[in-house]
């Protein structure tokens, strides 16, 4: 699924559920970077064929974004306050369609230089 559909998908969701002025997420700053995150994601998918997550310069500095989002939805949401969840749902999404394990809130690449560490391998 590309990182748009995720989006539509779980936008539909907050519109139909819960959401009660639909009209303040779409003109939210959350949304647009939520946006352009996906087409990003899809960009890198149609050019280079594979996830982000596999990719260990553009995958690291595009979950890095997201991830600061996350800790971003902890401040002030005005009117969004109280739909956290929802938006962390979008990210937490998108970063997992990505290929990128989430609950550990690592980045694959410091994985790797864990491995490497443990193995005795310099950088």
């Amino acid at each position: 699924m590309s990182g748009m559909d995720t989006v539509n998908i779980l936008e539909e969701k907050m519109a139909d559920n819960h959401l009660p002025s639909f009209s303040v997420w779409e003109a939210c700053d959350f949304r647009a970077v939520i946006t352009a995150m996906a087409k990003y994601s899809d960009r890198h998918n149609d050019r280079y064929g594979s996830r982000l997550g596999e990719d260990y310069v553009l995958g690291d500095a595009w979950f890095q974004v997201l991830d600061g989002m996350r800790g971003l939805l902890n401040g002030e949401l005005g009117p969004l306050s109280g739909y956290a969840g929802d938006i962390d749902r979008i990210l937490v999404t998108l970063m997992e369609d990505e290929g990128f394990d989430v609950d550990l809130s690592i980045v694959k690449s410091d994985l790797i230089l864990r491995d490497m560490a443990e193995a005795g391998v310099s950088d």
